[in-house]
């Protein structure tokens, strides 16, 4: 048995670890199946001047990355994005919202829309910076 760190790992290796984690997740998340989204803002010559993306898998969407230019900061556009995104997730029966931030970015902004802190990392990426994980339940008729 020989234990080998790489800091640049063959694809073909990190592929085979994940088909081996897939492999032991099927019988807990049978058919799984993850579709990307986004909502974009553009401006009047059709550039996009912010948005969020993201993954929707199951009943659950995680918001991979929130921007917005400079000049479109603290005009409430952000959370415009969020109540859209809240009102598309009903519309598909996804009842929760999930996301991370850094201590520098926006823990406020999505504590004021709502998302309820459930984890965090000390320290990372490094010290000084804690890396925060956010939740949000939404009510699914």
């Amino acid at each position: 048995m020989n234990i080998e760190f790489s800091l640049s790992p063959a694809e073909d290796d990190i592929e085979l670890l994940l088909d081996g984690l897939r492999s032991f997740n099927a019988p807990i998340f049978p058919n799984r199946k993850t579709d990307s989204f986004g909502l974009f803002v553009r401006n009047d010559e059709g550039k996009v001047v912010g948005g969020l993306s993201g993954e929707i898998t199951f009943t659950s969407i995680f918001i991979k990355y929130l921007w917005l230019s400079e000049s479109l900061r603290g005009c409430g556009i952000g959370e415009r994005l969020i109540k859209q995104l809240e009102q598309e997730a009903v519309k598909l029966g996804v009842a929760n919202l999930c996301v991370d931030t850094y201590t520098f970015q926006a823990p406020k902004f999505y504590e004021k829309n709502g998302f309820k802190q459930v984890g965090c990392f000390k320290d990372f990426p490094l010290e000084g910076v804690d890396r925060l994980f956010y939740q949000k339940k939404l009510t699914v008729s």
